[in-house]
């Protein structure tokens, strides 16, 4: 119970008011009136769901989570039932309580999620996906004749690229389902509403190989460092990104000792064949010396297969 200072009706002057929050009253101590019997509590519930610590956001009892992408907030009330008769009523009010546009948007948050799962992709890349695709669906009219599964995986697509994960287009086909003619058709339309899109990177593919391979951290930033140098000196420019990262990987291991890991392991993780790993490496092998860094345990370039 809270005491306060307030003017009570009956005594007619200020005085000292009781708060039973439980109850729900406001009660003047001195005479003991009621004033107030359906007060709402305003103080927060006994938990908080807080996010990570207990300094993270506040959830109180108030409803379902809000969602910045909807167009109510996500506040909007659903009919839900198990009978036939509950069925035909839920789905009247989610006709009559939406329109085109939130259809859409609920349908392209759907697709992208299920893919976004089936390809393993973090929660990062899926929101920012989700975020893309509802600016992109308010200036839908651009994207005329596109349907919103491709740009759905277009959006996907655009994403990774911007959490510096980029996934390949034939991985995406695969697993959407979306003809990669359609893919790149509705990319063209979507990239136009997107602010910056990072380039294709052969070092960021290089510590990503390099993960997928399990390779050591020596390895993996000497690789790095490689690829960062062939990028740098134009060694291989017009070349797949994927290329010269497989192909710095593949002399990074080579000056490693302990690395066991070999050139068909490489391929497999990285999409590329490994005659055009083998062709790159032999463009790279006369700047060697250029390109590879020194690092402990490094043998010498001597070692390298000419």
């Amino acid at each position: 119970m809270d005491q306060s200072d307030d003017y009570c009706p009956r005594c007619k002057k200020s005085t000292t008011l009781v708060t039973d929050s439980s109850q729900g009253t406001v009660v003047c101590q001195q005479c003991g009136v009621v004033i107030e019997d359906r007060m709402i509590d305003q103080t927060k519930e006994y938990r908080e769901f807080a996010e990570g610590n207990s300094s993270g956001a506040d959830r109180r009892r108030i409803g379902g989570i809000r969602s910045n992408y909807l167009e109510d907030g996500g506040l909007a009330l659903s009919i839900s039932g198990s009978t036939s008769g509950d069925s035909k009523i839920m789905t009247m009010s989610t006709r009559l309580g939406s329109n085109s546009e939130d259809r859409s948007l609920f349908k392209g948050h759907t697709l992208i999620n299920k893919w976004g799962n089936l390809l393993n992709l973090q929660k990062t890349i899926l929101s920012k996906a989700e975020e893309q695709f509802s600016k992109i669906e308010n200036s839908k009219k651009t994207l005329k004749g596109r349907s919103i599964e491709s740009i759905a995986a277009a959006v996907l697509y655009i994403a990774s690229r911007m959490c510096s994960v980029p996934l390949r287009p034939h991985d995406i086909e695969n697993t959407t389902g979306v003809p990669i003619k359609d893919i790149k058709g509705a990319y063209k339309g979507v990239k136009n509403h997107v602010n910056y899109i990072p380039p294709l990177d052969p070092p960021r593919y290089c510590s990503n190989f390099c993960a997928k391979l399990g390779l050591p951290n020596e390895v993996s930033n000497a690789a790095y460092k490689i690829a960062e140098a062939i990028k740098t000196k134009r060694l291989l420019d017009g070349r797949n990104p994927r290329t010269i990262a497989s192909a710095a990987i593949y002399i990074a291991i080579q000056l490693s000792p302990d690395c066991k890991c070999s050139l068909k392991d490489i391929s497999q993780h990285s999409k590329i064949a490994e005659n055009t790993i083998k062709n790159s490496y032999k463009d790279l092998y006369a700047h060697r010396n250029d390109i590879v860094p020194e690092w402990k345990g490094r043998l010498a370039l001597d070692t390298l297969h000419s």
